[in-house]
């Protein structure tokens, strides 16, 4: 689990500017380079946001967890 700083497409952001899309695609990359999966959310999809209220406020995903599919 982390707070990776990077969303993986526009549906983790609610409002604000349009994520980088060379940072979205490294993100997936990694994620599937290293046969990862996303484990999915119970709460909010949002977990980070700007402080702003308003026309200028920023909902964004950046705090995911990933596992590997290992049985431990």
């Amino acid at each position: 689990m982390g707070d990776f700083n990077v969303v993986l497409s526009g549906n983790d952001c609610k409002w604000g500017v349009a994520p980088n899309q060379v940072s979205c695609n490294e993100f997936l990359e990694w994620i599937n380079t290293n046969d990862l999966s996303c484990i999915p959310f119970t709460e909010s999809c949002y977990t980070w946001w700007n402080g702003w209220r308003g026309l200028h406020i920023t909902h964004k995903r950046l705090d995911r967890a990933l596992c590997n599919g290992v049985a431990g």
